[in-house]
């Protein structure tokens, strides 16, 4: 099933129309009339389409059936990652934290980071874009970059703080209840002593190391991700039975 992007989808509305960029989408898919997608608000609802007519410049499509929180997680998981030199893998960072399902990404300012700005805007418009990949309905809050002490002045909002370290503890998760997550990870160079220690400083705090090599940031990121994930999506089933 594809995915259509719509700000204005409202469960009252019966159909709508594509244009601009998301009408491009729905060419470059070369889907056709009576053709199904998925569309997304981005706040939380999805809704199962028809596209009933092309025109040279538009899609209209019907609205089948309608959906809230369609492909979100249980575990409400932020990933706060170090921000990296290089822009592609910073913002291959960004999209598997998409995709795995993160409700905010916040571009981390720490001691070893080699630049402090990025451009938000496309980031935004990437997370957009792998929302659509993903088949999300939410598209999470991408911030504005912090710095460590900014991000940790809001940890009692976090039931779990994670932190990536090599030296840490094997990784594992097993998860009771609904949980708010968040992932520190670090730049290139990861963590000094001192941030270390003031991440490890909160009792909620869960070190861990995911391999015995060393592993890029962003590959980091996705695979402690992938297990967080991994262990939301066997919640759920525990919490629907």
């Amino acid at each position: 099933m594809n995915c259509v992007f719509y700000p204005e989808l409202k469960r009252r509305e019966k159909s709508f129309s594509l244009e601009n960029e998301e009408f491009k989408h729905i060419k470059a898919l070369r889907l056709v009339e009576g053709d199904e997608s998925i569309a997304v608000n981005g706040k939380g609802l999805a809704a199962r389409c028809s596209i009933e007519k092309i025109r040279a410049k538009q899609a209209i499509l019907r609205n089948l059936e309608f959906y809230e929180e369609f492909g979100e997680s249980v575990v409400k998981t932020t990933a706060a990652a170090g921000l990296i030199a290089d822009r592609n893998r910073f913002e291959y960072a960004l999209e598997k934290s998409v995709e795995l399902g993160v409700v905010e990404f916040i571009p981390l300012i720490t001691t070893r980071v080699q630049k402090k700005k990025t451009n938000i805007e496309r980031l935004r418009s990437k997370a957009i874009a792998a929302v659509k990949q993903s088949l999300r309905s939410r598209v999470p809050v991408v911030s504005q970059p912090k710095t460590l002490n900014e991000v940790l002045k809001s940890a009692d909002k976090y039931d779990t703080l994670v932190v990536l370290d090599i030296n840490g503890e094997e990784a594992s998760f097993d998860f009771k209840t609904e949980r708010k997550v968040i992932v520190f990870v670090g730049p290139e160079g990861g963590f000094t002593d001192k941030e270390l220690r003031l991440l490890k400083s909160f009792s909620k705090t869960k070190t861990i190391k995911l391999s015995e090599r060393r592993l890029r940031s962003e590959t980091a990121l996705a695979a402690a991700l992938s297990l967080i994930e991994a262990e939301s999506t066997r919640l759920k089933k525990r919490m629907d039975k």
